[in-house]
């Protein structure tokens, strides 16, 4: 079987790019930031889901653009951020999230994530030639 860019059924596809459509007009016409902004997450969180994950860090963006304060929002993007291996913005946005909640242990546990992925990344992979 070929491989999608996400796991996501062939039946669900056309429903979930509906959804991602009508939440897009509703964060389109939003008055309040911090609704905008949690529409915003949501169309991130389906354009991921449909295999687009340059859109969601475009819409991730956008929210936080929306709504500066969104916590949720940079820990949104700095997950993104992180599986898409961009560590310096993943690193940015786990800050400002340590920052505001210095207890988080949602936070510590992805600075650790991704402590251990950089050291991978820098770790040359030694290979046997003769």
């Amino acid at each position: 079987s070929d491989v999608c860019s996400s796991d996501l059924p062939e039946e669900m596809r056309p429903i979930r790019e509906q959804r991602l459509a009508a939440v897009l007009t509703a964060a389109k016409d939003a008055s309040q930031a911090a609704a905008q902004a949690t529409l915003l997450m949501e169309a991130a969180t389906l354009q991921k889901t449909l295999g687009d994950p340059e859109a969601a860090l475009s819409t991730l963006q956008s929210a936080i653009d929306a709504h500066p304060s969104n916590y949720q929002a940079h820990l949104a993007l700095a997950d993104l951020a992180m599986h898409r291996g961009d560590h310096r913005l993943a690193q940015r946005e786990l800050e400002w999230c340590r920052l505001r909640r210095p207890d988080s242990k949602a936070v510590r546990s992805r600075q650790e994530t991704l402590a251990r992925l950089r050291a991978e990344r820098v770790t040359p992979v030694s290979h046997e030639h003769p």
